[in-house]
């Protein structure tokens, strides 16, 4: 198995799956059902909540509450501790959790998290029902008089 592994340009084609189907599986299964272990959580939206919290919402669906404020004790992330800037530079970049200080999208220059970590160790949560939902701007809205 490990020479089929070394030997093929695709880990994916050793399971008969192309990484969009696993991925349309995984995610159809829903973050309580994740078990494959190519999995590699992407972060897609992210939302700074009271106290240093952030909601971190997955491409699985998932959504975990994370505790920041742990970070603002490291170095690096002192510059957080001023929570008005906590929230004005807050982001996804590079599918992670980031915060863009200098406002320029460098993700060089950027104070980043490791999704997995996210995704492993802060609880699951639900949407809290404050969360507005807004329409997608190329959705098609549906009437209810048809």
């Amino acid at each position: 198995m490990d020479s089929l592994l070394l030997n093929s340009t695709d880990p994916w084609e050793t399971t008969g799956l192309t990484q969009a189907t696993a991925r349309n599986s995984i995610m159809s299964q829903g973050s309580a059902m994740i078990t494959d272990p190519r999995y590699f959580p992407e972060v897609i939206q992210v939302i700074p909540t009271p106290e240093y919290h952030v909601l971190v919402y997955f491409d699985d669906g998932s959504i975990r509450d994370f505790d920041a404020q742990p970070l603002l004790e490291q170095g690096v992330f002192a510059p957080l501790k001023v929570e008005d800037r906590f929230r004005a530079t807050i982001t996804v970049m590079n599918g992670t959790l980031a915060w863009d200080l200098h406002g320029t999208r460098d993700e060089t220059t950027c104070l980043d998290v490791d999704p997995l970590v996210i995704y492993r160790e802060s609880p699951e949560v639900a949407e809290p029902e404050w969360v507005e939902r807004k329409p997608r701007p190329d959705a098609v809205a549906e009437r209810p008089d048809l």
